[in-house]
């Protein structure tokens, strides 16, 4: 059996906060409709935008769930979350950086530019505007970064979700 495919897109979206393009992409589920949910998927500190797709499987999942309809249709947006590169992609940061520079992490550069990206992404792709319709979820730091966006703007989320969340004493 042949299952449907969503697509992945990959897009830049400009985050005046930090004067960078962040790469972002964006799993486009294989059905048409006037408007869908929207789940963003931040990665941990090792990863990237591409580490969903490419060590979750996100994609293959995503299809597979669809074809046996246990999910609803919905748009996955997995963002560039790291917050110390604030170079082009190809300069990329690495892991070894960003465990130097993870108290970076706690200055919420990334948190505050989120919501200016995702106002950006809700114009480019068709998400649902109601609030119940909009999830975050994120994987150690980038858990930490979801309960940060989610303390800082409540009205822009319905649910959380945090695995293995990265957290601060404070």
């Amino acid at each position: 059996i042949c299952v449907p495919r969503g697509r992945v897109d990959t897009i830049f979206v400009y985050c005046p906060e930090q004067k960078v393009h962040r790469k972002v992409l964006i799993y486009i589920p294989p059905v048409e409709q006037d408007s869908f949910p929207v789940l963003y998927l931040m990665h941990g500190i090792s990863g990237d935008e591409a580490t969903w797709i490419e060590c979750g499987r996100v994609r293959q999942v995503m299809d597979n769930l669809l074809e046996q309809g246990r999910v609803k249709p919905m748009i996955l947006v997995m963002p560039d979350c790291n917050v110390p590169n604030k170079l082009e992609p190809k300069k990329r940061t690495n892991m070894l950086r960003n465990m130097f520079n993870f108290p970076i992490l706690r200055m919420g550069d990334f948190e505050k530019a989120f919501p200016g990206m995702h106002k950006e992404i809700c114009k480019l792709y068709p998400i649902s505007s109601k609030q119940k319709d909009h999830y975050v979820a994120g994987l150690s730091s980038g858990a930490m970064q979801a309960a940060n966006i989610d303390r800082d703007q409540p009205e822009l989320f319905a649910r959380v979700g945090l695995f293995s969340p990265a957290r601060m004493k404070e």
